[in-house]
């Protein structure tokens, strides 16, 4: 097959679903255009109605929540070939806003393109509502992970998280994980403070769980951040 822009979507989508090559072509055909955003931009708010399908190309975003007093809890990171409003597609609502944390590069598609190819053929539909059940449950683990782990074991659970869903479409190497999110937003995203944060990042590299490099985090020992995390990999559905 081609390699084209989406590319990264097709592969995402193939690893929970068994997605047939015809759904494949279908999806490489959609029309899109590709804009590249700088960090902090916000891609749409909650409860826009029928936004286009935001596909992430490169970079990482964040969907996110907001109290009335402003105050936001991250919901989700989306990385490499995710579909980052997937509710907007099959519901026809976005529930969260969602922004870029890094300088990114997606890839837009209407929603008129996406219904009609949803409308066309059925194996594709099937795979996207699978691939929305999937994040319901990676959100069902996200809720274990802000209310039962220790602070700890709440980074090292998402940092391998992260780093298996981005070995799924072939964007990491074996041990080597970019940290896409600042501290202030792994807080947001753990029900902590930054400065906590901080220092949880020393503790797992003081038990050679990580080693921090710069603008990455190397995973050293999967099997001791796997202990730390109380970390199992059967919530995200990869597909056999």
């Amino acid at each position: 097959m081609p390699e084209n822009q989406l590319t990264p979507l097709v592969r995402r989508l193939k690893s929970v679903a068994n997605l047939l090559e015809r759904s494949q072509s279908t999806l490489l055909s959609l029309h899109y255009r590709i804009v590249r955003y700088d960090a902090g931009h916000e891609l749409y708010k909650a409860g826009t109605v029928d936004p286009p399908c935001f596909i992430l190309l490169e970079g990482c975003a964040t969907r996110f929540k907001l109290r009335s007093d402003g105050s936001r809890a991250i919901v989700a990171v989306e990385l490499m070939g995710d579909i980052i409003n997937p509710e907007a597609l099959l519901l026809g609502r976005a529930d969260c806003g969602a922004r870029v944390s890094t300088p990114s590069t997606i890839a837009i598609v209407e929603q008129e393109a996406i219904q009609q190819a949803r409308k066309a053929d059925r194996d594709l539909e099937s795979t996207l509502w699978r691939y929305a059940l999937v994040k319901a449950a990676a959100l069902e683990e996200w809720l274990l992970n802000v209310g039962r782990r220790s602070p700890t074991g709440r980074l090292a659970h998402l940092f391998l998280e992260l780093h298996l869903r981005l070995i799924a479409v072939e964007a990491s190497t074996e041990d080597t994980l970019k940290l896409y999110v600042s501290p202030e937003e792994l807080a947001d995203a753990m029900g902590l403070f930054p400065i906590i944060v901080t220092r949880c990042l020393h503790d797992l590299a003081s038990q050679n769980a990580i080693v921090l490099s710069g603008a990455a985090i190397v995973l050293c020992d999967l099997g001791q951040l796997a202990k730390i995390g109380d970390f199992r990999s059967e919530y995200l559905h990869f597909a056999a």
